[in-house]
């Protein structure tokens, strides 16, 4: 009986052995797999932040163009084009949407 406990012992404790050895693997294979996610990760974020920055200064231009375009337009300038001034203002309310329903045409 010695003997065949001695054996199973041994098997019991390759199968330990064999079953850490597949864990640490394992291990070392996410350890690499998220290493490698992570380093992905910063580069998209840098490509991303330089891409914001050309963006940015895109948006600025845009802004100044913007501008100078809007101080061209005058009193003067709006008269060339056809513009006049109003005898007379006129108002104009809009409904009030409150307590009312709506329709099957979206009518209010």
């Amino acid at each position: 009986m010695r003997h065949s406990s001695h054996i199973t012992t041994i098997a019991l404790q390759k199968r330990i052995f064999w079953s850490l050895v597949v864990a640490v693997l394992c291990l070392f294979g996410l350890y690499g797999y998220f290493v490698s996610k992570s380093v992905t990760n910063v580069l998209l974020r840098e490509e991303v932040e330089e891409n914001i920055v050309l963006v940015n200064s895109e948006i600025s231009r845009l802004e100044f163009v913007y501008l100078e375009e809007k101080n061209k337009i005058t009193l003067n300038y709006a008269y060339e084009r056809g513009f006049h001034d109003i005898e007379e203002k006129e108002f104009v309310a809009r409904k009030s949407v409150l307590g009312q329903q709506l329709t099957l045409n979206n009518e209010i």
